[in-house]
């Protein structure tokens, strides 16, 4: 992923790439299980990686306390959901994924 994206900030939004990446995630796969897993992937690596980094700076803009809560939970419980369920909620609602 790019510089500066941690590992509990792409944990927190995980939820969110599975619908708002899905095109690019699901080319990313597709090419993966048709390459040999070289270099040949490398666009479609690339349009998720931005599908994903999109998604970061759109959270941060919409939602930045509670994803900074959210994400910051997740970081100090291990990455245990359980443990941070009024965080998510919160974020959640500010920044609610789309179907």
């Amino acid at each position: 992923m790019a510089d500066g994206i941690k590992t509990n900030d792409l944990q927190a939004l995980a939820f969110h790439m599975f619908t708002r990446c899905k095109a690019e995630r699901a080319a990313f796969d597709e090419c993966l299980e048709s390459a040999d897993k070289s270099s040949k992937c490398a666009e479609q690596y690339k349009a998720l990686t931005a599908c994903a980094t999109t998604l970061l700076s759109d959270a941060k803009a919409k939602a930045a306390h509670e994803f900074k809560e959210y994400s910051h939970c997740l970081d100090l419980t291990g990455g245990r959901y359980n443990y941070c369920r009024p965080e998510k909620a919160k974020f959640e609602e500010t920044f609610p994924r789309v179907a």
